[in-house]
């Protein structure tokens, strides 16, 4: 039986407003339809983040932090098409934006 060939897919989680890495996001990688996780790992202290899954297939990416936006998306090619990855891999980037907190009033 021929072992399943492998790609990587690594890429940076960044806050869209300061530019700054985000630390300690979960990653998760889903399948073409987004219902089922292949691969799940977090970011680290630079925003980085690198797993490997089955390569020839199509993935969507699922990112969320404590206080971030939750990001769901397709993983696309350079040329922005929703390709398979091969074993070259695949680098992506990924921004979001802190959840904005609505101020409560409390009346005594």
């Amino acid at each position: 039986m021929a072992e399943e060939k492998k790609a990587v897919i690594e890429g940076i989680a960044i806050d869209s407003e300061t530019g700054e890495p985000i630390f300690a996001a979960p990653i998760k990688i889903m399948d073409e339809a987004g219902n089922n996780v292949v691969a799940e790992t977090s970011t680290d202290m630079n925003g980085e983040f690198r797993v490997v899954v089955p390569a020839g297939r199509r993935y969507q990416l699922l990112m969320f932090g404590q206080i971030y936006q939750p990001v769901q998306a397709k993983i696309l090619d350079d040329e922005g098409r929703f390709t398979p990855v091969t074993e070259e891999g695949r680098r992506i980037r990924i921004e979001s934006v802190k959840v904005k907190l609505a101020e409560v009033g409390i009346e005594a």
